[in-house]
This record gives C-alpha cells, structure tokens and sequence, in this order.
C-alpha cells in the first residue's frame, strides 16, 4: 500500500443542498483545498477528474450530502494511484574509500514512482568480471561497494525500475574510480631447482611477477634475499628490476640448509600510504 499524503480536495455547493466530494488522507500535514460549485442540474449524476496526483499513493475518497441542516454521512472508498516508471537518475559519482572499497552516489527526481530497485552495474577491467549490485530504497542514493580488489579500476551505470519499467544514467563517460594500492601478493612460479649431479654446489632460483589481481600496486622491483653466503637472511638483499621472469644461480654447500625469499616490492607514492615503510612487500620462502 502506498503511503497517505496532504493533499486534501472539497467540493461543496454554495447556494443550494447538494452534494460534497472530498478526498483526503488521515495523515494530512497540511491542507490543499479545492471548491467546486455544483449547480442543481448536476446533483443526480456528477463526475469530477482529479489531476496532478502523485503516484503509487493511498486516497481516501468520501462523498457525502449537504443541506440547511449541515452535512450528511459519507460514502467513503479508497484508491492507489497506479506506480509509474522512474525518472532517470542523474549526478552518479564514485569516490574511492580504501584499496577494496569504492562509494557511488546518485540523485533522481521525485515525486517516488511506487517501489523501486536501484541496480548498480560494476564493471572492472580484464580478467575480472562484472557483478551487480541492488538498492531496494528509492531515498537511498548511496551505495558502498565492498570487496573489490587492491589497485584495480571500476567502472559504474545505474538502472532505477519499478513493475511500470526501467529508466537509466545517461551519460557520455561513466564514472570510474580506482581502488588503492596495497602490498603486491607472492610472486608466481617461485622454483629453487637443485640439480642432479654431478655439480650439487649451485642451485637455480626463479620466479615472475605476482598473477594480476595479487600485484595490487605498480610493482617497481623484486627484493631477493638468501643466506646462501654464511651470513643473516635479508643482511643484503639484492634489488631487482622488474621482468616477467627472473633466474638466479646460488653457490651452496650440500647437506646444508639455506634460505631464499623473493618480493615484489612497490614504491609508496599515495598520501593515505605515508605512514607505511619505504616498501612493501610479500615474500616467498623456500628451506634447502
């Protein structure tokens, strides 16, 4: 059911008994009046078209008698006004919040249509796919989209719809935001490959860039760290240019345990990361 409005319409007849038509609402907050005059002639039979009404609404419609004597008892019925389609939505903005969280604003006409669902498309970029999100509150023009992934671009359309039809943001260019940097995941095809014989004092590491949705940041070196030479893990850690894949030869001393770590480091270049270290990195470890 629709909810009751303020708008309140009487008809009355000034200068004869006749009939009063009105339609109003209990919850009435202030009072739009409108008088009809009705001549004698028409008091067997009248119709009157009320214009201009909001949709989706509950009236309540009573008719009653009118003579010298004051007014008779109603005849009262009650009626929805039909749901229509939506106004366009307009203004849609996006704002990033954090590395996985983007806010999409909007604004859209009034008066409200009947129930309407609000359906934000998400668009990233390749290898992701699209996802979509409902509002199911006209009032609510905000929508906080979680669990998208670190450093990765979206884009946004929005749809508003009730049961009369769908309308959609028109626009040259959709709003797009791009989440924030985080530290760059492990990188991918980590191998220490110790070989056969007869040479057991060298062994082979590799690796390549983390897979796109784990680099999360614009990855700017690779740090590789071993105590292959006697001393402390990350004493001297090399740094590494990035390429999509690295090879390293180690001299070691068999039957001896050894460390090696590779990360993918990324440069902090945002205001909301100064506070962090000069890089940041996830490592992968491998045990000899």
């Amino acid at each position: 059911m629709g909810a009751h409005v303020s708008v309140r319409f009487l008809f009355t007849c000034t200068s004869c008994p006749g009939y009063s038509l009105f339609l109003s609402a209990s919850s009435c907050g202030a009072g739009d009046k409108l008088s009809v005059v009705i001549l004698p002639a028409d008091l067997d039979s009248y119709t009157y078209t009320v214009a201009t009404m909001n949709p989706y609404i509950n009236y309540t419609v009573s008719v009653l008698a009118v003579n010298d004597a004051g007014d008779g008892h109603p005849n009262t019925t009650y009626v929805i006004t039909d749901q229509e389609v939506p106004q366009s939505p307009s203004t849609l903005t996006a704002a990033v919040v954090s590395s996985t969280e983007i806010r999409v604003s909007w604004t859209i006409s009034g008066p409200e249509p009947g129930p309407t669902t609000y359906t934000l498309n998400v668009i990233p970029d390749s290898p992701e796919t699209s996802r979509l999100e409902t509002v199911i509150v006209f009032s609510t023009t905000t929508l906080l989209v979680t669990n998208l992934e670190e450093y990765r671009t979206y884009t946004f359309n929005l749809t508003a719809s009730t049961i009369k039809g769908t309308a959609a943001y028109y626009s040259p260019t959709l709003p797009s935001a791009k989440t924030n940097a985080a530290a760059p995941g492990p990188v991918e095809n980590f191998v220490v490959a110790r070989p056969d014989g007869p040479d057991f004092t060298t062994v082979t590491v590799s690796w390549s860039l983390p897979s796109v949705l784990q680099r999360n940041s614009d990855i700017t070196k690779f740090m590789f760290a071993h105590n292959a030479t006697g001393g402390n893990l990350n004493s001297a850690p090399e740094l590494i240019s990035v390429v999509d894949s690295v090879t390293r030869t180690l001299v070691v001393v068999p039957q001896t345990t050894y460390y090696i770590e590779v990360c993918s480091v990324k440069n902090i270049i945002t205001v909301t990361d100064s506070e962090q270290p000069s890089h940041c990195c996830v490592c992968c470890r491998y045990g000899l």
